[in-house]
Formats: structure tokens, sequence, C-alpha cells
């Protein structure tokens, strides 16, 4: 009788770690975005305040779309995870559509505003890293990056006052690091995402999963 299976990949992998699974290309394009970003404000230091403060506009609101769509595509089994991911989503689409709405920050105010959001979401990742049904790498992953993300904010707040070469700087930082995190997770993601591919088209593994 096959009524069991050897291969079991657990509650986390069944239910939560596949929502995320499923957004990994998501979460990889945001990555590629941010780092993209990064490497314009270094190799164009002299990139105008009204650009800088356009693009960290438009990335902030993508970072929110990506938990906003990983929150609406929940299903039913793990609902109780999405006002986390509401949560992360709110705060970037706040903070995004905040420094959109005002163009004519100060680089002092721009700086501010985005230590707000790196400190929110460090803070925001770090819980999530160890109430959300990831495992093994993913969860050290998710809560390197929280700790990264709210140093980068802490040290935007002491250091509010280095001119616009700093700015530029810390600006372009916080973006490569928000995206190597980013494409890392995603790299991870996908992995699980094949693994759930072979668990649900082999029979074995779907009667495990439906039985589980």
């Amino acid at each position: 009788m096959k009524m069991e299976s050897t291969y079991d990949p657990g509650p986390a992998l069944r239910a939560g770690e596949l929502i995320f699974a499923r957004v990994w290309k998501l979460i990889a394009l945001r990555g590629v975005v941010a780092i993209a970003f990064g490497i314009v404000l270094l190799v164009w230091p002299d990139v105008g305040l009204t650009a800088i403060v356009s693009a960290v506009g438009v990335l902030a609101i993508a970072s929110g779309s990506v938990s906003a769509a990983a929150a609406f595509g929940l299903p039913g089994a793990a609902k109780r995870y999405r006002f986390w991911l509401a949560v992360h989503a709110v705060v970037g689409l706040l903070a995004g559509a905040a420094v959109l709405l005002w163009p004519d920050l100060s680089a002092t105010a721009l700086l501010y505003a985005i230590a707000l959001w790196a400190i929110a979401v460090g803070v925001i990742e770090l819980v999530g890293a160890f109430v959300l049904p990831l495992s093994g790498p993913r969860t050290v992953l998710v809560a390197v990056g929280g700790i990264a993300f709210a140093a980068f904010g802490v040290v935007m707040f002491v250091e509010p006052s280095g001119g616009a070469m700093a700015l530029v700087a810390l600006v372009a930082a916080f973006a490569l690091v928000r995206g190597t995190f980013d494409v890392a997770l995603a790299i991870l993601l996908r992995h699980v995402a094949g693994e759930l591919d072979q668990l649900f088209r082999s029979p074995s593994g779907a009667e495990a999963a439906t039985h589980g």
C-alpha cells in the first residue's frame, strides 16, 4: 500500500514557503531593479536630487507592490500570514507615495524618509523571519536582511548631514544591499518552487500532500 511517502516537505513547504515560491520572479525583479538603481547612482553620482527622489519613490512602491501581491495571493490555509505581508506592503507604498507627493524634499528630508523606511522594513523582516513559515537558509537570509536594513536606517539618522556625495553613497549602498538580498532570496525560493513542482507531479508526492 502506498499510503505514505518517505519524502515529507513539512507544513512549511506545503503551505507557507509555496506562497513565497510563487512570487520568486517578482522578488528577483525587485532585486534587479534595486541593484540597477544603486549602480546608476555609483557611476552617475551627480544625478539631480529630483531624479533620486523619484527613483526612491518608485523603488519603495515596487517593494510594497510585491508584498501586496503576495498577500492577496495567499490561499485559505495560510491567511494567518497575510497581516505581516500587508504591513510590509503598506510601509513600502506609503513611503513611496510620500516621497513622490513631495518631490521638492530637501536632501536631509529625503535621507530621513529613506531611514524611516529602512528601519521599518528591517524590523518587519526581522519579525517575519521568525513568524513566517520559512526554513533553513531562507529564515537566516530574511533575518540578516532585516538587521542590515535597520542598521542602514540608523546610520542615516546618525549621519544626516554628510553632503550630497554622502547622500548618493548611502542611497546607492542601501539599494545594492536591498537588491542583493532580494535576488538571493529569490534564488532560494526558486529552488523551493522546483522541489514542490517535483513533489506534486509525482503520484506518491501528490498523495502525501493531499493527506498531509
